[in-house]
């Protein structure tokens, strides 16, 4: 069932021209922000690879990573990841407005969840995704409380001028 959930956020977040052919100019921020969230919602690694060629297909850069931990003392930790994936999946550059971006809008998504999740353990998942100078990062979580278990999703985005290319 979540991957049929998956796919159908998936060709969302694909703009196609009339033709059936990929247009990059017509991805908006709204298509990068559903790529971050589709991505973040892929249970294993299989799924997330193949939503990444998916979106690399479509021209939006994508990656995501596990997270999990007591809320506030992981916080650090989780921006600092998603720092360093973004870089080595190449989302971005590397250059200080790039880094910027991805902390901010990764703290943001973060923010977004904080109150339903400070001081309890989560589990989840971060969907980073780029195209078009727009930089969207995705927090889908689950917050454990004994047997009461809650869900939150978080949502950053930033406008990022690309100054070089990248790969």
């Amino acid at each position: 069932m979540g991957k049929l959930l998956l796919l159908a956020v998936a060709k969302e977040a694909i703009p196609k021209s009339t033709k059936g052919v990929i247009a990059i100019s017509a991805i908006k921020s709204i298509d990068v922000a559903r790529a971050a969230l589709a991505i973040s919602l892929t249970q294993n690694k299989s799924e997330e690879t193949s939503a990444k060629m998916g979106f690399r297909r479509s021209g939006i850069t994508a990656t995501a990573f596990s997270i999990s931990g007591d809320f506030i003392p992981s916080i650090q930790q989780w921006v600092a990841s998603a720092l360093e994936i973004a870089k080595t999946d190449g989302i971005i550059c590397g250059s200080f407005a790039d880094s910027g971006a991805v902390v901010g809008a990764t703290r943001e998504a973060l923010a977004q969840v904080m109150l339903k999740a400070v001081g309890l353990n989560i589990a989840g998942k971060i969907g980073i995704a780029y195209c078009n100078e727009n930089l969207a990062v995705a927090v889908l979580i689950g917050i454990g409380l004994m047997d009461l278990n809650d869900v939150a999703v978080g949502l950053g985005h930033r406008a990022v001028e690309r100054v070089t290319e990248h790969s």
